[in-house]
């Protein structure tokens, strides 16, 4: 009897034991933070939880989970208390698998728990998975995108085409919902939109609400006009309209679930980014998975790598209008509608066009990648591309003079990728003002007396009115450097015709002696550009060569005046730039893209003139009259308008910044080399201080400003310096215009200053950065901005 109850007892115990544990294999869950982490398995025990999970990574990459992460129940948290297969806390890099198991130990829960949450710490970008399903194999709390927008997102053809896009300034209302959200996801939206009047990508911002939803008004310029969407979970392009609204409906469960790597719950492609509203045709379609998957197919950085690899530059053009073809292909046998087949294929174009004007980059970075070559390895054995105008007839063949392709969120590059096409052609090129410009300041009675005879003295000497003897005497010179180059050089057939052509220039009465320059100057920059001889070489064998110095000016500088000549040319840069500025459009550039496209006319060369001008604003400088007198001259008169009005801004948002303050203009210290860095640093001893080498006119510094300042913040509350070393080539008024919306301590060096520190530090250049620890000691030093992580 006795050995009977104990037996009952012990199956008794043994069932209160089972039903204490639990196992779920591959548990569904509602949204994924990252699709490559997944959850194989859940076992619940009366002593832990585990979690036995895996990741997907390249051997390249590492990953890490941090002693922080927990699995939360309802309000409550439980802290990973081990692991296995990998240490908490520490770098982890997969094998050739890509794959990496491990298993994490939780302190146990009820095995009746519907869901638990996986956080992976709380910080934005580490990993989450939420809502892991643990009593049912689907989800139980599914969100579903209305069926009234689903509806409204199948395909529709009114058989109409394209409306032909029109400049237009105004913002769009974007609206929307991410369905499925929680409170602790990465609420941040980011909007880019490439302005292709300014030629430069704008960035706007706002947060996801408590449910989900947003709004954001976006500025645009044209009629229709497309933007890159981008959050945590989505980043694609949609297409917006000025003075419209366009909601979006993002199904973050379906995305998940169908983008994750385990294949034993991922669902099947569907579409799960809807919209409504204006653009939304073109929209819903657009982000349909087989458009999506076509989209991207056509160009991708494996082919852009591998397969163009030792290509000449007619090679690559073939492949890349071959890879467009079948793309167009591809598109026209997915039953789009007549609008969406045509705004695809613009899109299409567009890109094709972006990796063809990119041909030195691509070819070059394919080379290296072959030939396992960094971006600082010295680049040998590589055959530079011949990029020419027979080259250059894609311009024509991609439509980028047609106002259609403002659908296309690429344009405003490619735009900028046309006006520098012509230095392939002419790398070098000479930039004096024209007598005109000296002019011009001549007659503005701004002149002192000293400044008036320096205009006076470059008027006389700008080339257009050098004498005839100076003239032929410099033509001889360049054909003995020609002729020495001929006698020297090894050359190939390209250089043979060049040499012909640099000659004929010489030896012609007609012909001017800028171009009889820049001829010959291109002519040999060529060699060391092909990397076949060096800059140093060619230098000293040009030096053979002598030319007499005593025709080189028509008149002579006073002695007195000498010294002021450098003050000038800085006082005065921003009038004698704009001279400089439309003689290369309209002498150079505009002539050279003309002969491309078959025209001198149309939308392109109306964006290359504004993108010229407000390049200004970089540098947070508004247009003066005289500029925007230049732009009234263009037909259409959004342009006046648009560069007006943003002018405007720039000078309140000037103005604003200067109220608030938070920067310091120093006065420079009249020191050189050691001495100098160590008055710059006196204020500032015991103290961990940042220097940053930059240049108003220097994009990768303006963005390494603009990246760096949310660690910024954070460094200047522990105590951090930031100081900011430029020179004078950085115009005085952009100058004080950009440093008002950069906080910290500013200094404008002198020229040989600034070199001086530049060649101490060995820099090569601008950004470049320098910290320096309270003891004084030098603990980081790099030019280039390596981003606020490593930093």
């Amino acid at each position: 009897m006795k050995n009977l109850i104990l037996f009952i007892c012990i199956v008794f115990t043994s069932i209160g034991v089972k039903s204490q544990e639990k196992v779920v294999e591959n548990p569904s869950f509602s949204v994924a933070s990252h699709n490559n982490v997944i959850i194989e398995k859940v076992e619940i025990t009366p002593q832990s939880t585990k979690l036995h999970m895996m990741m997907m990574h390249s051997p390249r990459h590492w990953m890490r989970i941090s002693s922080e992460t927990y699995i939360r129940v309802g309000d409550s948290k439980f802290i990973v208390l081990s692991s296995e297969g990998i240490e908490l806390d520490k770098e982890v890099f997969s094998d050739q698998t890509n794959k990496t198991y491990f298993v994490l130990t939780f302190p146990s829960i009820d095995p009746k728990t519907e869901r638990i949450d996986f956080i992976e710490s709380d910080c934005e970008d580490c990993f989450k998975i939420w809502g892991v399903e643990l009593q049912s194999k689907n989800l139980t709390d599914r969100q579903d995108v209305p069926a009234h927008i689903r509806k409204q997102a199948k395909v529709k053809d009114d058989g109409k085409p394209l409306e032909v896009p029109a400049f237009k300034s105004g913002k769009a209302l974007l609206k929307g919902k991410f369905l499925a959200f929680r409170t602790d996801m990465n609420r941040g939206i980011d909007v880019y939109v490439n302005n292709p009047v300014i030629g430069t990508q704008e960035e706007y911002n706002t947060k996801i609400k408590d449910d989900g939803t947003f709004e954001l008004e976006i500025p645009l310029v044209t009629t229709f006009q497309s933007v890159l969407f981008r959050n945590q979970f989505v980043s694609d392009n949609i297409l917006l309209s000025p003075g419209k609204e366009t909601s979006i409906y993002v199904d973050m469960q379906q995305m998940s679930s169908q983008k994750t790597v385990n294949g034993a719950i991922k669902r099947p492609d569907e579409q799960f980014i809807f919209f409504e509203g204006a653009n939304a045709e073109i929209n819903n379609q657009m982000l349909l998975p087989e458009v999506t998957k076509c989209m991207e197919g056509v160009f991708t950085q494996n082919k852009l790598t591998n397969e163009v690899a030792g290509m000449t530059a007619l090679q690559y053009k073939a492949y890349i209008l071959g890879e467009l073809d079948k793309g167009i292909s591809s598109l026209a046998s997915l039953g789009l509608s007549q609008k969406v087949q045509q705004f695809a294929g613009i899109r299409l174009r567009g890109m094709a066009c972006y990796y063809l004007l990119s041909a030195d980059y691509y070819l070059e970075n394919a080379y290296r990648t072959a030939n396992k070559l960094n971006w600082d390895a010295p680049l040998t054995g590589y055959k530079a591309p011949i990029i020419n105008k027979e080259y250059y007839s894609l311009v024509k063949e991609m439509g980028v003079n047609n106002a259609l392709s403002l659908y296309d969120n690429m344009y405003y590059n490619n735009i900028n990728s046309c006006k520098y096409a012509v230095h392939h052609s002419k790398p070098v090129t000479l930039s004096d003002p024209p007598a005109e410009a000296y002019q011009k300041l001549i007659d503005s009675g701004q002149l002192t007396a000293e400044e008036l005879v320096i205009a006076q003295f470059l008027k006389k000497n700008c080339m257009e009115n050098w004498s005839k003897e100076l003239v032929a005497s410099r033509k001889l010179y360049e054909a003995n450097v020609v002729q020495l180059l001929i006698d020297s050089l090894s050359l190939t057939k390209e250089d043979s015709v060049a040499a012909q052509k640099a000659m004929g220039l010489c030896l012609s009465p007609e012909s001017k002696i800028k171009d009889v320059i820049e001829e010959r100057v291109n002519f040999q920059a060529a060699f060391a550009i092909s990397k076949r001889y060096t800059n140093d070489y060619l230098d000293k064998l040009v030096s053979k060569v002598i030319f007499n110095q005593g025709l080189a000016q028509n008149d002579t500088l006073p002695q007195s005046a000498v010294a002021n000549l450098q003050p000038f040319y800085n006082k005065y840069k921003d009038q004698l730039e704009l001279f400089k500025m439309m003689q290369a459009l309209n002498e150079r550039i505009k002539p050279f893209v003309a002969d491309l496209v078959g025209s001198s006319e149309g939308i392109l060369f109306d964006l290359m003139t504004a993108q010229s001008f407000a390049g200004k604003f970089q540098e947070f400088t508004p247009l003066t009259e005289e500029e925007l007198n230049f732009v009234s001259e263009l037909k259409d008169p959004f342009f006046y308008t648009y560069l007006s009005d943003k002018s405007k801004e720039i000078v309140a948002i000037n103005e604003k910044n200067k109220l608030k303050g938070g920067y310091t203009i120093h006065e420079v210290p009249q020191t050189k080399g050691e001495q100098l860095l160590a008055d710059i640093m006196k204020p500032f001893e015991g103290k961990v201080v940042m220097i940053d080498f930059w240049a108003t006119w220097c994009s990768p510094c303006r963005s390494a400003i603009k990246s760096f300042e949310e660690a910024k913040k954070a460094l200047k509350e522990k105590g951090v310096v930031f100081v900011y070393l430029t020179d004078e080539s950085s115009p005085i008024n952009a100058w004080q215009n950009m440093i008002s919306n950069i906080p910290g301590e500013h200094y404008r060096l002198t020229p040989s200053q600034f070199d001086e520190l530049k060649k101490k530090f060995n820099y090569r250049g601008v950004p470049s950065y320098l910290i320096i620890n309270k003891k004084g000691e030098q603990v980081y030093s790099k030019t280039g901005f390596e981003g606020s992580s490593v930093i």
